[in-house]
């Protein structure tokens, strides 16, 4: 796999790497990427489009309240996000066309990687939050947060190692709803930091989303990764970017990044998967994650061992006391 160093990257994130594939999560710090200016008017650009969507619905099918849809309340996305306004393009290209970016791309999904989406998120005050959850084999997420969040409130929260577990978070029956991974801040990790600041994340790291008890909305972009050998697919409130758009931004990194015409195979309905170019034969890192036949990775903490013990005592309780509750209440009718 592509050495981080030979990307000519900062030494600083060599270590972030080291971090990211470490605990499943890392925040890399802003590396003078964007300016103050450029975050600032990403955060009014995102600001405009979800008020003005949010009062009118109709307008938009990349719009998304996540009450309407049962995912969670108190917070909002919007998809396809660097198509609705050229300088949130331009802001998003510079990004993943810097050379630390690339190296960190690179390292943990090969040589060939595509993105599937780009979403700006708002959780709101109020937000309950969002349960602990995996996602799509070999995804992996860049994050740029757009507002400062010291507190990790509404933030995306992790379980430190868990992407390591040989088993998923399913098959180990552990479904962790928000308030309880409230409850246990000490053990979940949030993605927490300034403005301007970028990290990444493994899906397959045990993840959701803390609670927004503070005043200020926290607002975040979240560009999804895949490498090579994984799949992607479009449907639901996840739309095919618009020909119109791949069109105008043919010839930038973004562009051969999003467009689904360059370095995937159709292998279904709006499915592509990541083909690998001639030179890059390697596994990624993010697929051998997902793949533990193909690794022995383990958590390294003990403590990661005794959390999931725990959460499992207290979901088998959980289900116990809730199957009896009904139990109860059906012999009293």
């Amino acid at each position: 796999m592509t050495d981080v160093k030979k990307q000519n990257a900062d030494s600083d994130v060599c270590d972030k790497l080291h971090s990211l594939k470490t605990l499943g999560f890392v925040n890399i710090g802003g590396l003078n990427i964007l300016s103050a200016n450029e975050v600032e008017r990403l955060h009014e650009l995102s600001d405009d489009l979800l008020l003005r969507f949010e009062r009118d619905t109709r307008e938009t099918k990349d719009y998304t309240d996540f009450k309407r849809t049962g995912v969670g309340e108190g917070a909002w996305a919007l998809t396809r996000f660097s198509q609705h306004h050229p300088a949130i393009t331009q802001a998003i290209d510079k990004v993943v066309s810097n050379v630390n970016i690339k190296a960190i791309l690179t390292s943990v999904l090969g040589e060939d990687y595509k993105i599937w989406q780009i979403i700006v998120r708002r959780s709101a005050p109020g937000d309950k939050g969002l349960n602990l959850h995996q996602d799509s084999f070999g995804e992996t997420n860049l994050v740029i947060l757009l507002t400062d969040n010291l507190a990790g409130d509404g933030a995306t929260m992790f379980l430190p190692e868990s992407h390591l577990f040989s088993k998923t978070a399913r098959a180990l029956g552990v479904e962790v709803p928000s308030i309880i991974a409230n409850l246990l801040r000490g053990i979940f990790k949030p993605f927490k930091g300034k403005a301007g600041n970028i990290g990444f994340f493994f899906n397959r790291t045990w993840h959701g989303r803390f609670s927004n008890t503070s005043s200020q909305n926290q607002d975040a972009i979240l560009i999804s990764f895949f490498p090579s050998g994984a799949t992607f697919g479009f449907g639901g409130p996840y739309l095919e970017w618009s020909n119109e758009y791949l069109e105008s931004i043919s010839g930038t990194e973004l562009g051969r990044l999003l467009d689904p015409a360059l370095g995937t195979e159709v292998v279904g309905d709006k499915l592509y998967k990541v083909t690998p170019s001639a030179g890059d034969m390697e596994l990624p890192y993010a697929i051998k994650i997902a793949d533990p036949s193909v690794h022995h990775l383990k958590p390294a903490c003990w403590s990661t061992y005794a959390v999931i013990l725990l959460l499992r005592i207290l979901m088998s309780s959980g289900r116990f006391v809730k199957h009896s509750m009904a139990l109860i209440k059906s012999k009293l009718k």
